[in-house]
């Protein structure tokens, strides 16, 4: 069985709301060029100096199932700060910078103090602090200003798909026409047989601000399958934040093989 600690990296690498837009269908989406559509997306990123939320966690793989809550909270472009309890029990507490990965585990006493690429080549896909941080908030983990797309509408989303045919991997983004946000985000690596896909079902409106509200991270490793649904609770912004982090003194570090 996956240990918790290891569930929890996984997770690393990856005022009051208001009426949420889930479940909608969207028809006779206008046309736009594919550069007005990528312009769109990067104008409605979100605009916060702190954010704080709960989150509810559900992981499944072949093995198990394992349910979580876990208290986000993030200093835009700074640090991401996570507490994973099960139950109302103290599990795991990560604090993530855009040079440094740093994360204990209460069960085992172990800890982990690396960076983005040591856990990159441990999950076997390049994650950078960024990145990481446009996939909670939904929004493109690619650089669409130096990175050519083309475009269409797929079922009333517009599609964007990388056309390098050199790439080794490919991007896919589908983009919601209401508030330019993203209905989904995939990555795909043919040769290595890896495909992820992170998926927003619903958006939620706090301090004039869209963010997700429930989405799903599936990831494909060959025939190894992964599944993460996250939905998100009590969010606010723009609050003062404590962000304790500790590794104590008696716990071992893990060592990656």
């Amino acid at each position: 069985m996956l240990k918790i600690s290891w569930l929890f990296i996984f997770l690393v690498l990856i005022s009051g709301c208001k009426t949420t837009q889930k479940g909608t269908s969207f028809r006779n989406t206008s046309v736009l060029e594919t550069a007005v559509v990528k312009e769109k997306h990067l104008e409605n990123f979100s605009q916060f100096n702190t954010l704080e939320s709960r989150m509810k966690v559900r992981y499944e793989d072949k093995n198990q199932l394992q349910s979580l809550t876990v208290t986000l909270r993030m200093q835009k472009d700074s640090v991401i700060w996570l507490n994973a309890t099960v139950l109302g029990i103290p599990m795991a507490r990560a604090m993530i910078t855009p040079g440094s990965v740093r994360y204990y585990e209460k069960l085992n006493k172990t800890y982990f103090d690396g960076d983005f690429a040591l856990l990159s080549k441990l999950l076997g896909t390049d994650l950078d602090f960024y990145q990481f941080q446009s996939l909670l908030l939904g929004e493109s983990v690619f650089d669409l200003k130096n990175n050519k797309f083309d475009g269409d509408i797929r079922k009333g989303l517009y599609r964007l798909q990388s056309n390098s045919v050199s790439a080794l991997f490919q991007a896919v983004l589908l983009i919601r026409p209401d508030n330019f946000k993203l209905a989904e985000q995939q990555v795909l690596q043919p040769k290595e047989g890896r495909f992820f896909r992170a998926q927003y079902l619903s958006y939620q409106t706090a301090s004039g601000q869209t963010f997700p509200q429930i989405m799903t991270w599936t990831a494909l490793d060959n025939q190894e399958k992964i599944t993460i649904d996250i939905e998100w609770k009590e969010l606010e912004t723009n609050l003062a934040l404590n962000l304790p982090f500790k590794i104590p003194s008696d716990y071992s570090e893990m060592i990656s093989k």
